[in-house]
């Protein structure tokens, strides 16, 4: 009997070694979902992903923006969470959607984002962010953000 016991305890030991080794492997483990391909640079040493396809990199109030972007996505998890805003001094929420899914691989995806008629003339940038539940434990934000281009009346 005594013989069992210790069998049933390294056993319940090791289980819970596996346990917490998934755990501690869930928490700290590096996940990149998404690699963006097309790094640029502008004149004031900041980088971007999205590049504007406009006209002169201008847009009029009312009309649409068009963006490409190329990136890689390694793993086959869906958006939970994607939140756009214009950023320049102030950030100017435009849409949230409760996610997306694109399948694991490498894609060129152009987006057309309206552009709202209340928005002040001005420079601006696109950020997007997206957010992904690889396990139970963790979020893991992903953001990505356009060339400058500028809003006109």
């Amino acid at each position: 009997m005594n013989r069992k016991l210790n069998y049933f305890s390294y056993f319940v030991l090791c289980s819970w070694l596996i346990f917490l080794g998934q755990i501690c492997w869930w928490f700290y483990y590096p996940y990149d979902i998404i690699e963006f391909t097309n790094h640029c640079c502008t004149e004031d040493g900041s980088y971007y992903q999205g590049i504007v396809l406009n006209e002169g990199r201008k847009v009029r109030r009312g009309e649409m923006l068009t963006i490409k972007l190329e990136f890689i996505k390694n793993y086959d998890l869906p958006a939970r969470y994607v939140t756009r805003t214009l950023a320049n001094d102030r950030y100017i929420t435009l849409v949230n959607n409760a996610g997306g899914t694109l399948q694991k691989g490498k894609h060129t995806k152009t987006f057309n984002i309206f552009i709202p008629l209340n928005i002040w003339p001005g420079r601006y940038r696109l950020e997007n962010t997206f957010s992904y539940n690889p396990n139970p434990f963790r979020t893991i934000n992903e953001k990505w953000v356009s060339e400058w281009f500028e809003v006109v009346p």
